[in-house]
């Protein structure tokens, strides 16, 4: 056992704590000269980095304000475009809807057109429900018929025509005008009394006139129709009646000029009055001075219906014309060289329409 005041004793006694105490000194002394030596770089290295972010600084510092507006004016014009062309009305055939399109804007318009004339932008083809088509094949379930070129009720019109007009396509009194089919066509040409006046002859009961038409002679008295009546060479007569009648004769004579002489004569002037039978209308016949010819008597029309098979129809005012089972009066025939016009009379309805043409 050692004495307390060997201070060797102490040393050896201690060892231990002595040799712990040392090298914690020593550790302590390296860290801190590692993090001063640590701290210089960080610090030169921040110093560093500073100095490159100035030098890539820009001269001026800011940002520069935009104009918004003309991006204002761009959102309105797609919300509301500006009107730039008219769009025309919707255009359609018969049972063909026509192409539409619609544009970006919204705005639907006839196909063919490269830009909208709404907005101005480039068009986009679309499908759309064609209506036309649907409300032809609900005609034509409700009828029982196509609208083609069919007649299923014989009135003239077909399928087609009917639909269209809104007529009842299975009734062959519910359909169209056949006027609308009936064209005038010019020149208008006038007609002559078919005989001439040849004589007024004296007798007891008053006058006996005679006539002429086509070489054969024939003769009545006030009152009679005029009636041709015609000898075959067995002696068998034959009558055809004029539809004129004989209502009225004047004995009279005129002074005329003489011709490559100097004076006058009297010549034969007598006059009779003609009534045609199928309108009452009156004529007056002269004999004539030197060349017999006929007496105007009416202005005929040429009118030429179109449905079905063409017909041509040459009408003088008063007479009667049938198209398609309906009969139409002539009610006047008026124009001259470059117009005219025909006012007709539907015999059932009697409703009149005119037909005009001009050269």
């Amino acid at each position: 056992m050692m004495a307390r005041g060997d201070k060797t004793n102490f040393f050896v006694s201690h060892y231990e704590w002595v040799v712990a105490g040392v090298g914690a000194l020593a550790l302590a002394a390296g860290v801190m000269f590692f993090m001063m030596s640590l701290g210089a770089d960080a610090d030169e290295a921040a110093a560093d980095a500073v100095r490159a972010v100035d030098r890539k600084k820009p001269a001026a510092l800011g940002v520069e304000s935009v104009d918004l507006a003309p991006y204002a004016a761009a959102v309105r014009q797609v919300r509301t475009p500006a009107l730039v062309a008219e769009i025309a009305d919707r255009q359609e055939s018969f049972l063909a809807s026509e192409k539409r399109v619609k544009c970006v804007c919204g705005k639907i318009m006839p196909g063919g057109l490269e830009t909208c004339p709404a907005c101005g932008v480039s068009l986009i083809v679309v499908n759309k429900v064609d209506e036309e088509a649907k409300k032809a094949e609900r005609w034509a379930k409700k009828y029982g018929v196509q609208p083609d070129d069919a007649d299923a009720d014989g009135d003239g019109f077909t399928n087609a025509e009917e639909y269209a007009m809104g007529t009842d396509p299975t009734d062959a009194k519910d359909h169209g005008d056949y006027l609308d089919s009936l064209k005038l066509q010019l020149p208008l040409k006038e007609t002559y009394v078919p005989f001439y006046l040849k004589a007024v002859n004296k007798i007891p009961a008053g006058y006996r006139c005679e006539f002429v038409q086509k070489g054969a002679t024939f003769s009545a008295t006030v009152g009679e129709p005029l009636v041709i009546v015609k000898t075959s060479g067995i002696g068998k007569e034959t009558k055809v009646e004029t539809g004129f009648k004989l209502v009225a004769a004047e004995k009279k004579e005129k002074k005329v000029g003489m011709k490559g002489v100097a004076g006058t004569k009297m010549v034969d002037a007598s006059t009779v009055t003609i009534e045609r039978a199928s309108d009452g209308k009156k004529l007056e016949l002269v004999v004539p001075f030197r060349k017999p010819k006929l007496t105007p008597v009416d202005v005929q029309a040429t009118l030429v219906y179109t449905r079905g098979s063409v017909k041509n129809f040459e009408v003088v005012a008063g007479e009667t014309i049938e198209l398609n089972g309906m009969k139409y009066k002539i009610v006047s025939v008026t124009g001259g060289a470059k117009s005219a016009e025909v006012v007709l009379e539907n015999g059932q309805t009697g409703k009149r329409q005119t037909l005009k043409t001009l050269e």
